[in-house]
């Protein structure tokens, strides 16, 4: 089983589309466009997606977890960062008959997935993956 982890706000500054909506649209629309796109991409696929946004700076005394279109989202609490999240949520996902790859430009996070025996990916890379999933669905249709 593949296990897909989104640094949300890393990926959202990092693809051009999504920068651009940010600055058009917000935070809100531009990160449910985010989700969107990853359940089409997960819905395909068959990979599980967990996308994980920042809450450090919220009031939020807990971590908030939901799903949208199949996609699991988590929120960090307040005064906690979204890298230790995901720090967190790949020991925790580590197993036989797993593979979780982390998005993210972070260097550090890096660092810490690999230390985990897991794997990062770039957002560059996963928006050409995703791109290629985009374009076999066409090919179905």
């Amino acid at each position: 089983m593949n296990i897909l982890i989104i640094d949300g706000y890393n990926i959202i500054k990092q693809w051009a589309d999504l920068k651009k909506e940010l600055k058009r649209s917000g935070f809100e629309y531009t990160r449910n466009k985010l989700i969107e796109i990853l359940a089409e991409y997960q819905a395909f696929t068959g990979d599980r997606v967990i996308v994980v946004f920042d809450g450090y700076k919220t009031d939020k005394k807990l971590i908030t977890k939901s799903s949208q279109f199949g996609v699991e989202v988590i929120f960090s609490k307040r005064k906690q960062t979204a890298d230790s999240l995901i720090e967190r949520l790949v020991y925790n996902e580590r197993g036989e008959g797993k593979t979780i790859f982390v998005a993210t430009r972070d260097t550090a996070l890096e660092r810490m997935i690999f230390g985990m025996d897991c794997l990062t990916i770039s957002p560059q890379k996963l928006e050409e993956r995703i791109n290629a999933v985009k374009l076999e669905i066409k090919g179905y249709l």
